[in-house]
């Protein structure tokens, strides 16, 4: 992965994740967060945003899911505070303090 492409991933997790902390029970399927994702100017396709939950199911930042074909994230609680800023984690962008 090149430094464009690993600031991307980051980008896309941290809005993943605080799109989650604002969702009803902390939950969002994968097309919501696609939307998400890309009106926070992120283009991410379908794919890209699976691989990122999968990612931020394998730091236990989330749990994944599966319903048919859909993808279904639930931020964890170390999740949430990633989101929220209370803690940082390699791999997923600090939250600014004015973001979503």
């Amino acid at each position: 992965m090149n430094a464009f492409e690993k600031t991307l991933s980051e980008h896309r997790r941290i809005i993943i994740l605080r799109v989650m902390e604002k969702s009803p029970s902390c939950t969002a399927n994968c097309a919501i967060l696609k939307d998400l994702v890309n009106s926070f100017g992120v283009t991410s396709t379908r794919d890209q945003i699976r691989n990122e939950l999968r990612w931020l199911s394998e730091q236990q930042l989330a749990t994944v899911s599966v319903i048919g074909d859909m993808l279904i994230g639930t931020a964890t609680e170390t999740g949430l505070d990633v989101a929220r800023g209370v803690i940082t984690r390699e791999g997923v962008r600090r939250p600014s303090p004015d973001s979503i």
